[in-house]
């Protein structure tokens, strides 16, 4: 697991507009690994314009209203192992 996780941290060496194909909608939308780490530096450059970055700031939303909703459910429906 170790080993696979350093192996991701090296594409984020580089920017996403080098990656083709399916390794770039895999980085991009499956793994976010591009998103994480290029967006912040576009936006620092100047490379991100406001449309991207409102929608940037409500997939976010998004995406934490989900997180916190399975995480309630998975809450819901756990049961300790010891009692």
């Amino acid at each position: 697991m170790h080993e696979l996780f350093l192996s991701a941290l090296k594409f984020l060496e580089y920017p996403q507009n080098i990656y083709k194909g399916m390794i770039r909608i895999l980085m991009i939308y499956i793994i976010p690994l591009a998103t994480v780490s290029n967006v912040p530096a576009e936006k620092i450059l100047g490379k991100v314009g406001m449309i991207d970055t409102i929608e940037i700031v409500l997939l976010s939303i998004v995406f934490f209203m989900l997180t916190r909703m399975c995480y309630r459910l998975a809450l819901k429906r756990y049961s300790s192992a010891s009692s």
